[in-house]
C-alpha cells in the first residue's frame, strides 16, 4: 500500500473524496491498497479513512493502526505483529513491512508490504517435514512471542507461545528478546532450539524454533549400538566356532598320534604273547 499524509500529495485532498478510481477515498487521501487475491490477478482499493484511525487492540496487544502511526512516529521502517485484515471477502492473518517516504526530515507518505502468513506457515510445514521424517515441529516466532508460523497446528496460528507451549515459551520468549543467539533447552523428553533473526535492519528479533523429540535424536545413535552389539554377538559366537573347531582337530590330530605310538607297541605286545603260548 501507498498512503500519503493528509494534503501531502497535492494539496487538494477535498476535491478527490470518494473516488476509489483514483486511488482516493472518503477524505480524499490518496491511499492506495493493491493485492493479489489469486496469482496472476491484481486488485486495487482506496483504504478507508477508518483503517487510519483504528485504535482497537489486535492479537499481538498493538493497536490495529500501528501499520499507519509506527513509522510516522520512529521515522524508521517498522515490522508490524500479525493482525487480522479483510481482503476481498476474506479474513487473512497478515504482518506488515512499512518505510515512512520522507522529504526533508518529515513523513509524506509510508509505503507498506504485507505479507499473507500463510507464506509463513507454508514455510514451517516445508520445513518440518525436510527435518528428521516430519517429527520436527518448527514455529516462527514474532518479538511479542505470537506465532505466525507453526508447522504442528495451523489453528494456533496468532497465539502466543506460552499459550501453546506452557511449560517453556514464555522462557523461551524472553530468550530471544534478550540473548540475540541461538538458545536450547531440554525439557519433558524435548530439545527445543530457538535462533533469532531479524526481519530487517534495526528490527526486534524474530526467531525459529526447532522442537525435536529426544529419541528422534538418539534414534540413530541406538541403531548404532544395536548393531554393534550384534556384531559383538556375532564375532563372538565366530570366535567360539572356531575355537571348538581347533579344539576337535586338536583331538583328531592327538588320536592319530596316540595310534601311531601305540601300533608298533601293540605289534609287539602280539609277538610276546606268541612267543609265550608257544607258537612263536
Amino acid at each position: 500500500s501507498l498512503v500519503f499524509e493528509a494534503n501531502a500529495l497535492d494539496g487538494k485532498d477535498k476535491l478527490f473524496e470518494h473516488q476509489p478510481v483514483l486511488g482516493s477515498n472518503d477524505k480524499g487521501r490518496f491511499a492506495l491498497y493493491w493485492s493479489q487475491p489469486t496469482p496472476g490477478k491484481l486488485t486495487s482499493m482506496a483504504l478507508p479513512e477508518t483503517d487510519m484511525s483504528d485504535t482497537s487492540i489486535g492479537p499481538s496487544g498493538q493497536a490495529n493502526n500501528s501499520w499507519f502511526t509506527c513509522p510516522r512516529a520512529t521515522l524508521k521502517p517498522c515490522i508490524i505483529e500479525p493482525y487480522f485484515y479483510d481482503i476481498d471477502g476474506q479474513r487473512v492473518l497478515m504482518t506488515s513491512i512499512v518505510f515512512p517516504l520522507m522529504v526533508d526530515g518529515k513523513v509524506i507518505a509510508s509505503l507498506s508490504v504485507d505479507i499473507n502468513l500463510n507464506s509463513l506457515q507454508a514455510m514451517s510445514v516445508q520445513a518440518s517435514k525436510k527435518l528428521y521424517d516430519g517429527q520436527t515441529n518448527v514455529g516462527i516466532i514474532t518479538s511479542a512471542g505470537l506465532l505466525p508460523g507453526f508447522s504442528a497446528d495451523a489453528s494456533k496460528l496468532s497465539l502466543r507461545l506460552n499459550q501453546v507451549d506452557p511449560n517453556d515459551g514464555a522462557k523461551l520468549t524472553e530468550l530471544m528478546n534478550s540473548a540475540g543467539q541461538t538458545e536450547s533447552i531440554r525439557s519433558h523428553q524435548r530439545l527445543k532450539v530457538l535462533t533469532p533473526f531479524l526481519p530487517i535492519p534495526g528490527s526486534k528479533p524474530w526467531g525459529v524454533l526447532l522442537d525435536v523429540p529426544e529419541k528422534v535424536l538418539v534414534g540413530p545413535a541406538q541403531v548404532l549400538q544395536a548393531d554393534l552389539e550384534a556384531r559383538n554377538t556375532a564375532g563372538t559366537l565366530i570366535e567360539l566356532g572356531l575355537g571348538s573347531l581347533a579344539a576337535i582337530i586338536g583331538l583328531l590330530l592327538v588320536w592319530l598320534m596316540a595310534r601311531s605310538v601305540t601300533r608298533p607297541i601293540l605289534g609287539v605286545a602280539r609277538m610276546v604273547d606268541d612267543i609265550a603260548s608257544g607258537e612263536g
